[in-house]
């Protein structure tokens, strides 16, 4: 069992991001797996090393300790691979530099640990950006390329990011991937 915390350092450590690193680690532990940290910085004009300081430090004091650390910003290549063998595929194209998935006519539908079946409408999705024209890859992309490669059995994240999942089962979808379980913590009011 496999769970991951993925905070971007593009500012501090906030008291949700502390909440689910929390919940991520407590599982882990209980299940006697692994809490992953992965550094999603791959937004280079706002990534800044003091904010990925302050969230490791942050992490340390509360006790959160990881047994593997990743920064996105060392896997672009793995994702410009994976980019390139959907291009080569054709289920996805260029746009300029950028290259684009095409959303296949499907049933985008998952079921959440917490909430239960949650499907969506996949006319309602648009084509997904796999890398930018400057060659980096899209949030959604890396994360679902990511939580595969790193064989995270379990995603525990904010409600917020239920709208970033069938895209992400997208990329599953075409790639082939293993789908991870899902966990939407409810939002701190």
């Amino acid at each position: 069992m496999r769970v991951r915390f993925a905070p971007s350092p593009t500012g501090y450590l906030h008291i949700g991001g502390a909440r689910t690193a929390l919940f991520n680690w407590m599982y882990a532990r209980a299940q006697n797996g692994q809490f992953i940290l992965r550094i999603e910085d791959t937004d280079l004009l706002r990534s800044k090393k003091e904010y990925l300081d302050e969230i490791l430090d942050s992490l340390e004091w509360l006790g959160l300790n990881w047994d593997e650390l990743y920064k996105q910003s060392d896997r672009f290549s793995i994702y410009r691979e994976y980019a390139e063998k959907l291009l080569k595929e054709e289920k996805a194209y260029k746009d300029g530099e950028a290259i684009i998935l095409k959303i296949p006519d499907m049933a985008l539908k998952f079921y959440d640990l917490i909430r239960d079946e949650i499907s969506f409408d996949v006319s309602e999705i648009k084509d997904q950006v796999l890398l930018k024209s400057d060659g980096s890859p899209a949030y959604n992309f890396a994360c679902g390329v990511d939580d595969a490669l790193m064989e995270i059995s379990c995603v525990i994240r904010g409600e917020d990011h239920i709208s970033n999942t069938p895209k992400q089962l997208a990329f599953y979808h075409a790639l082939g991937f293993k789908r991870p379980k899902y966990a939407h913590l409810p939002l701190i009011m």
